[in-house]
């Protein structure tokens, strides 16, 4: 893309919510975004013209490789697929909008023995699909589970289904290349339930925060921490007037993070007893899955969690 495509790119994009725009409003119970790069705070930034659209490394290599997987899949299953040369607009809801990686031309229709799954074309019971295309490294691509599953990290999950919601599609393929040479193919099938709570949630921040005067509010997301940090010119002295919002946020704060030290200490004597009982060896095989303290090549052992799976349970 030449800079003066990206520069009016950027401008059209500040005109509407976007998959990944949609899939940063959404929060954890607790209230954490979902996304790992995006919060509502930062999506009206964004929009608003008060920060940069970014476009960091992995971004842009995930673009370098967006045709080579495109292609892939293509000659893999016998599709063709239409890369979509303008935003798709929703045709009633001028400021809802997504940009599909590609669109798949031929109905398809998904075959799976729950190991290997082929992605057939079926003109007369076939589903209108589009083709969702990523890149992860080698930690990022933990997150993804068995391919043919739709275990993938909840914001791609919420990415396709706006896409599927605009572009007026039943199926989405998550194509992904993890660590440069594991490709896989995730299923994600269209969920009106949950599409009807995103709409909610973008009318809702677009009538309050886009055609308002209200900002949203600050997360503990680090990209709202990165903000905050270069938001404002320090003075060297004077306190700002509070208020009881903010009289209640300090007291809780204070409870927290004396809950935390004592947490911090209760979670590390956990792992020492662990580590006690791996001793000299490189880990330990529980009926969760193993746990592993080993040395890297400078002979630092490290704690590692990564492959245990405990169910959860409601305290």
């Amino acid at each position: 893309m030449q800079l003066h495509e990206r520069e009016d790119w950027l401008k059209e994009r500040r005109t509407y919510l976007g998959a990944t725009d949609v899939a940063g409003l959404l929060t954890d119970p607790q209230g954490n975004p979902i996304h790992p790069y995006k919060t509502p705070h930062g999506v009206w930034l964004e929009k608003k013209g008060l920060a940069a659209t970014e476009e960091n490394e992995a971004m842009v290599w995930g673009h370098e490789h967006e045709d080579t997987i495109a292609r892939h899949f293509s000659r893999r299953h016998g599709l063709r697929v239409q890369r979509c040369k303008s935003v798709v607009r929703h045709p009633t809801i001028e400021h809802f909008a997504c940009n599909p990686d590609r669109l798949i031309q031929a109905k398809i229709r998904v075959e799976t023995d729950g190991v290997n799954t082929r992605i057939v074309k079926d003109s007369k019971n076939g589903l209108k699909a589009l083709l969702q295309i990523k890149t992860a490294g080698f930690f990022a691509g933990r997150e993804f589970e068995a391919a043919g599953t739709d275990r993938v990290p909840d914001a791609y999950v919420a990415q396709c289904q706006w896409e599927l919601f605009i572009a007026d599609r039943q199926l989405a393929i998550l194509a992904v290349l993890i660590d440069t040479n594991d490709y896989r193919e995730y299923v994600i099938e269209r969920n009106d339930d949950l599409i009807s709570g995103m709409i909610e949630l973008a009318t809702d921040f677009w009538t309050e925060y886009m055609l308002g005067d209200k900002e949203p509010p600050i997360t503990g997301h680090r990209k709202d921490t990165e903000w905050l940090k270069g938001a404002y010119e320090p003075k060297p002295e004077g306190l700002a007037v509070s208020t009881e919002e903010i009289d209640e946020t300090a007291r809780l704060l204070a409870i927290h993070v004396e809950r935390h030290k004592r947490h911090e200490v209760y979670v590390e004597g956990l792992k020492n007893r662990i580590r006690q009982a791996i001793g000299e060896n490189a880990g330990i095989d529980t009926i969760y899955g193993p746990i592993y303290w080993k040395a890297d090549s400078r002979g630092i052992r490290k704690f590692d969690l990564s492959k245990l799976d405990v169910p959860e349970q409601n305290d």
